[in-house]
């Protein structure tokens, strides 16, 4: 007979495997920004961990025998810290979109939210392991029934602020994702926070543990989707300048060629004389760095619909 508990399950399980599948299928393909890798397969990992573990409980939950009680405990426990450290990882992850970075140096962007973020991470890891020992935020009864503490709604509020400052960076730098990105980043708060307002009123429902695999499993076809577009970018791009190498500018013209307004267009090129000059004076490094910020300052001076390339 199927039922709710059921269904319930078949979800978690389907949900589970899916994200441990997407960590195998990432873990064998190329990825020009390699922590980005590493971040997304954290991420997957993390995700299926934590229904799988969402899953168990159910299956053990009311069991009475030595065995199944500390099952429960430790299932139970992992999928609070795990749902921490969904948390990091998607702060990372969008970190990552945005600014091609991850650090707390003081030139990174929106440092103090980051900065936030992370300590929301450090007091919910404290405030899961504090109440292993109080019951403050949950507590198993004589029939190893699960049930809420005091402190419960605190375990949910942590994580809720953390997405939102998250969100708050996204939306702060929307010019740099697309509308359909954005919707895809900003699932991670969205569709969980509906689901925890439906477990606040209805006990015992794990939506928002579903949800939150959803949203995870839209990040990683987001994220492969864009990953190939950086990989086609990188095939396209000059090293030293970012500018279009020729494999750039040849796929530029390619996707003119037929085009009434191409006859509006001229083609230039020039030289930088004895800028060998600059490298035997500052160093080929410095004067790399020198070629790159004349290539930006020259992108400043084209126009959206016009190319600058090097070869």
């Amino acid at each position: 007979m199927i039922d709710g508990l059921s269904i319930q399950l078949s979800f978690l399980i389907f949900e589970a495997v899916f994200c441990f599948l997407c960590a195998m299928v990432y873990s064998v393909t190329k990825d020009p920004l390699r922590v980005r890798k590493s971040v997304v397969l954290s991420l997957n990992i993390s995700a299926g961990l934590m229904l799988l573990c969402e899953c168990l409980f159910y299956v053990y939950k009311g069991a009475t025998d030595p065995v199944d009680v500390m099952i429960m405990y430790i299932v139970n426990a992992a999928v609070y810290y795990l749902i921490s450290c969904l948390l990091l990882f998607y702060t990372m992850l969008v970190y990552l979109r945005l600014f091609k970075r991850f650090d707390l140096k003081p030139d990174m962007p929106c440092r103090g939210r980051l900065f936030a973020i992370m300590a929301l991470i450090i007091i919910e890891f404290a405030f899961i392991t504090v109440s292993q020992f109080t019951g403050i935020l949950y507590y198993f009864d004589e029939n190893n029934v699960y049930q809420r503490g005091p402190l419960f709604f605190v375990s949910a509020l942590i994580p809720t602020i953390g997405a939102i400052l998250v969100c708050s960076v996204i939306i702060r730098h929307r010019d740099k994702t697309t509308a359909a990105q954005r919707m895809v980043l900003v699932s991670y708060l969205v569709l969980p926070l509906l689901a925890e307002i439906f477990q606040l009123l209805f006990f015992g429902s794990s939506l928002m543990n579903i949800c939150m695999g959803i949203s995870v499993l839209l990040m990683f076809f987001e994220n492969f989707l864009h990953k190939e577009q950086d990989l086609d970018r990188a095939t396209k791009t000059e090293v030293r300048t970012g500018l279009a190498n020729e494999h750039g500018y040849i796929d530029w013209l390619n996707s003119m060629k037929g085009k009434e307004e191409l006859k509006d267009y001229v083609v230039v090129f020039f030289d930088l004389r004895k800028f060998a000059d600059i490298n035997r004076k500052f160093g080929i490094e410095n004067g790399n760095r020198i070629l790159a910020n004349f290539g930006n300052i020259m992108l400043g001076k084209i126009g959206r619909d016009e190319i600058l390339g090097r070869q």
